[in-house]
């Protein structure tokens, strides 16, 4: 199936995964060929008074096991306003 976009880009804290989460990565990765996700560092999430569960580290692991669940790859990709998880079929 032809993907509509060759990449789209979503961001959160992704603290506490639930099913909003999961239909907006579900819906990014039937529309486009490349999915970024940008994920809020603690520092950038405590700035803005967002209260965590769990630390950056953390939501990462349990983001790319969710992705990993998804059949696609994932690459930590540091970026200067924040880190980033990248992923796609493409890698």
């Amino acid at each position: 199936m032809q993907k509509r976009h060759k990449l789209v880009a979503t961001g959160g804290t992704f603290d506490i995964i639930h099913k909003g989460h999961l239909a907006l990565l579900e819906k990014a990765f039937e529309v486009s060929e490349s999915v970024i996700i940008g994920v809020t560092s603690d520092k950038f999430a405590a700035e803005r008074g967002k209260k965590i569960t769990n630390n950056y580290d953390t939501r990462i692991s349990n983001l790319t096991k969710l992705l990993n669940g998804m059949s696609k790859e994932g690459i930590v990709h540091e970026e200067i306003y924040y880190p980033q998880l990248r992923r796609s079929s493409n890698f």
